[in-house]
């Protein structure tokens, strides 16, 4: 299976894009070439929506995590939102985000971006 990539218009300095399908070995390298597109210097804030993420490797992980380290160099922040159980389980583990980074749907997203 494939991964599908979209992403929602930037708002006030936040961006949320979907990942849909698998982020593996054999989708990473797409994704990691699309990356830059999501780092415009208004966005403060790179949300990924995970709920149709079926499956994460570790190709995957150092997707994310290379995103992660270039929100941090730019004092932003990656939240990663809806991870299914299984992708949940693995980004847990691994932490790639500190556990308050993982949201587990819209209201909590919301909450956050309100404490900003």
């Amino acid at each position: 299976m494939s991964l599908v990539i979209r992403s929602d218009t930037p708002e006030t300095g936040t961006l949320t894009v979907h990942l849909e399908g698998r982020l593996d070995s054999e989708t990473a390298t797409d994704f990691d070439a699309g990356l830059g597109e999501f780092f415009g210097p208004e966005i403060r804030v790179l949300v990924f929506n995970l709920v149709q993420l079926e499956y994460l490797s570790s190709a995957g992980i150092r997707s994310l995590f290379t995103a992660r380290m270039e929100m941090d160099s730019r004092n932003g922040c990656l939240l990663l939102l809806s991870p299914q159980p299984s992708v949940r389980k693995v980004l847990e583990m691994v932490r790639i985000v500190e556990a308050k980074s993982i949201l587990a749907d819209s209201a909590e997203l919301d909450a956050f971006l309100h404490s900003l």
